[in-house]
């Protein structure tokens, strides 16, 4: 059995977390135009974790709440206040970070620090994406950075003592890409991985693209090539805030600056966004979403 299917096993066996049905459901509301206040509170109530966060964001001064107003007590008010597509992404965040959790930590990688980064590069594919092309796309774009490292995040839960921890280490140790490590250490990389676990799940075509090639992009062969760039320049402002577990060193980093210029973006550009993720991570920090990380914020 070769180390793909390990992992596969491995998710048959519920031995590794799996995908909050949540999701699907979020997944298809942000496709239906119709889908309203009502839609998401009704989704809410299925998770717990979601509905308290929700409440508690719209409740915080970090998410625009005056001090004379007065609090929300219903998931509809809530969704009200902070808007129908942040409080998705908000509810997407809380249901999907179960799976990011997993005990253990390598050098300067643990999975707090990876979803951590994972949250980072969602809200700057939200920003990059609506500077880029005009538009405030559905929720592909924060979705897109939310689960691009997912490879990760199972390979953690099922391969650390198998290689990952290792590979981890001498991508720090010699400065190097995690990818490159994890191909000659486990004969396999975590968008291998990735990809494997995202068919598994019924991924949408889109997210699956992203999640195997945002390392190793072919722009010929891609269909969602424009999101894959909009990805790496969010990988790449995430590096430079220090936001998190970023899977690369500086040399490599400088390589996703590539993907600015393919996109038309300018630096004051990358500037205003740069400040405006800044901001939002803090609101998440001040949320103690990442007890464990928080003094990496600036």
């Amino acid at each position: 059995m070769n180390t793909v299917d390990q992992v596969l096993d491995a998710l048959n066996h519920q031995d590794i977390a799996t995908i909050p049905l949540v999701l699907y459901e979020i997944l298809l509301m942000s496709r239906n135009p119709k889908a309203d206040a009502n839609d998401l509170a009704t989704v809410c109530k299925k998770d717990i974790s979601g509905s308290a966060r929700l409440l508690r964001a719209a409740n915080s001064i970090y998410y625009g709440r005056r001090l004379d107003q007065p609090k929300v007590n219903t998931l509809k008010e809530a969704i009200v206040r902070l808007g129908f597509k942040r409080a998705q992404e908000i509810v997407l965040s809380a249901t999907l970070s179960p799976l990011m959790m997993a005990q253990g930590s390598v050098m300067d990688y643990s999975s707090t620090a990876l979803w951590k980064h994972s949250i980072a590069v969602g809200i700057g594919n939200r920003l990059l994406y609506a500077r880029a092309f005009g538009v405030d796309m559905s929720l592909d774009p924060y979705l897109v950075g939310l689960l691009h490292d997912i490879g990760i995040a199972i390979e953690h839960q099922a391969l650390f003592s198998k290689g990952f921890s290792e590979a981890v280490q001498k991508r720090y140790e010699n400065e190097t890409e995690l990818l490159t490590e994890e191909k000659l250490i486990m004969g396999v990389t975590h968008e291998d991985i990735g990809v494997a676990v995202a068919q598994r799940w019924s991924f949408p075509d889109y997210l699956i693209e992203v999640i195997g090639h945002h390392h190793s992009l072919d722009p010929n062969r891609h269909q969602n090539h424009h999101l894959i760039h909009i990805n790496r320049v969010s990988e790449w402002i995430s590096y430079f805030l220090s936001l998190g577990y970023c899977d690369f060193a500086r040399p490599y980093a400088e390589l996703l600056s590539e993907s600015r210029q393919v996109l038309g973006l300018t630096q004051e550009d990358v500037r205003e966004v740069s400040l405006h993720l800044k901001a939002e991570m803090q609101g998440f920090v001040g949320m103690n979403w990442f007890s464990s990380t928080q003094q990496q914020v600036a």
